[in-house]
């Protein structure tokens, strides 16, 4: 059975559910279930797993909610056109209307609040449940306190102090907690979610072989991020925290030791995003997987993608496009191959060229989404255009988490934690992910490197593993040059945007410009306008750069 039939498994059972978990900002109780009054029914648990698990895919599967990672150094947008909204994340000069933000449907900020008004939901009345196991109600919670912290780990990476809604009902005026308390939050959700467990046996929770919803790793991984996160910036709770995440991420990898998890590395790193993989990736330990049987658009369960992310010049949207300055220091090899367009195909000239070719939009562009049509069994085919091989919706899973990112985090955790206890273990896994590159420039560690050397490879080995990666991603780019602090390093990169050599006599600028002085504030997203006029305890005076476009 093909794991996209988890998805119409799901959706054929009641939603009673989903009016009361969709709208977040926006009370309207008519027509509203409270919680504590919802759970009257045994199967009210497989109806709210599905209201939650549609939230979820909504706010994974398109790329305006994802926006702010092209703050990061290696994700660039069009340079004209209207992709505006987009642009504003890349020059750091975002809008408080920004639409990418602000959408009800698409919204960076809204749709990680409609889940956790979901998760909320659940919480707060599922232990009403008449004949409910206590396995049932831990596996119902499990998946809402992740899911809850998920949502928020994306707001306050991208906004910082927010409001922490706990309960169902929502007030216009909330006060802002500091980051200290989200993050307070987000880890005792964690805690919960682990207490999931480690491998599912049955249809739709495992299929091919593997788990499509939250598992004991993933919760345990993605605690090891969040720790990882605050020990840099802006908490800067330093080594005692990336002590933390090192013995976090070390379950996961010791549960792949000892055969707990089934986890693994792929042979070749094509393979991770490859269409022959999507449904039982072994190296996935969380995804988000959509399907194109159940309806398809922004109201079905099918997943945006490629056309976002691939170039106009091919047929496509062109809402991404890579930077040069990273595509320039990433090292050559089978990685850096499947990563970006070797060529780019242009349509109207029926042609494959290299993207500085004159006419074109003269940006590297990243393949990670490309996906075909979901009646072909066929790869993606990057010498010919989208359209004969492709549309807008697809049955591509986005991936959250996977094997390779906990090896990178882990080690980086062990170097930055200064201890050297761990150190074998970290090279260890460190040069599984760096062997499988297959980089000339990019030779495996030996054991030698300090303990700050190993950490700074990990950070770098993670950046080229997640490149252009930004589809539910707890780890792009952006999210670690913001909690190293670098981002005011890209900025300033950005500033002054000096000429690369791309080929033999050929140099090239970023064709984006961004100008202004850096603040700390930049680090975050402006609050939406619409919530700003509502709550007088938002403050976007610093958030604002001066660029106007």
């Amino acid at each position: 059975m093909r794991i996209n039939k988890f998805i119409t498994i799901l959706m054929s059972l009641t939603v009673f559910m989903i009016t009361s978990c969709d709208d977040f900002l926006t009370e309207n109780p008519n027509g509203q279930l409270s919680s504590e009054s919802a759970f009257t029914e045994h199967g009210d648990l497989e109806s709210s797993l599905t209201a939650l698990y549609k939230l979820v895919r909504n706010q994974t599967n398109g790329s305006m909610g994802f926006s702010p990672t092209l703050m990061g150094s290696d994700l660039s947008t069009h340079r004209a056109s209207n992709k505006i909204n987009f642009r504003q994340y890349d020059r750091f000069a975002i809008s408080a209307d920004n639409g990418n933000m602000n959408g009800s449907k698409t919204g960076s900020w809204r749709l990680p609040y409609k889940t956790i008004k979901c998760c909320n939901y659940i919480l707060n009345g599922v232990d009403n449940t008449p004949d409910a196991t206590e396995d049932e109600l831990t596996f119902i919670k499990g998946q809402a306190y992740y899911w809850r912290a998920y949502a928020y780990f994306h707001l306050v990476k991208n906004w910082g102090p927010i409001p922490l809604v706990l309960e169902q009902e929502v007030s216009e005026d909330a006060p802002l907690a500091s980051v200290q308390e989200v993050y307070n939050q987000i880890i005792s959700d964690l805690q919960e979610a682990e207490k999931l467990p480690a491998n599912y046996d049955e249809s739709p929770y495992a299929m091919n072989g593997v788990n499509v919803v939250v598992s004991k790793a993933a919760a345990e991984a993605t605690l090891g991020y969040v720790y990882m996160t605050m020990a840099g910036w802006p908490l800067n709770l330093g080594t005692e925290y990336y002590t933390k995440a090192a013995t976090e991420l070390k379950k996961v990898i010791d549960g792949v030791d000892n055969g707990t998890y089934y986890y693994k590395l792929y042979d070749d790193f094509k393979d991770i995003h490859s269409k022959k993989c999507n449904w039982n990736n072994t190296e996935t330990i969380l995804a988000v997987y959509y399907s194109t049987e159940f309806n398809e658009g922004d109201n079905g369960q099918s997943a945006r993608g490629g056309i976002n992310d691939l170039p106009a010049e091919c047929g496509a949207w062109n809402d991404t496009r890579a930077e040069i300055g990273f595509w320039h220091k990433f090292p050559t090899g089978p990685r850096k191959d499947a990563t970006y367009g070797p060529k780019l195909y242009v349509k109207d000239w029926d042609e494959l060229v290299d993207w500085w070719e004159e006419g074109t939009q003269q940006q590297p562009y990243f393949l990670k989404s490309a996906y075909t049509r979901s009646d072909s069994d066929e790869e993606y085919d990057y010498t010919k255009s989208y359209s004969s091989q492709a549309y807008g919706w697809q049955d591509q899973a986005h991936i959250c988490v996977r094997l390779a990112e906990v090896y990178c985090w882990y080690a980086e955790a062990v170097g930055r934690s200064g201890s050297s206890d761990q150190k074998a273990k970290a090279v260890d896994v460190l040069n599984k992910v760096i062997n499988r590159a297959q980089s000339t420039e990019d030779l495996p560690l030996d054991g030698s490197e300090s303990l700050d050397e190993l950490a700074e490879r990990a950070y770098d080995e993670h950046g080229w593993e997640i490149a252009g990666w930004y589809w539910g991603s707890i780890g792009a780019l952006k999210y670690n040059e913001q909690r190293m602090d670098r981002l005011k390093d890209h900025f300033a990169e950005r500033v002054a945007n000096e000429a690369i050599e791309v080929a033999p006599g050929i140099f090239m600028k970023e064709p984006i410009e961004v100008t202004g002085t850096w603040n700390d504030e930049m680090n975050y997203s402006p609050y939406p306008e619409g919530d700003v006029i509502l709550n007088s305890n938002f403050d976007n005076s610093k958030r604002l750069n001066s660029y106007t476009e």
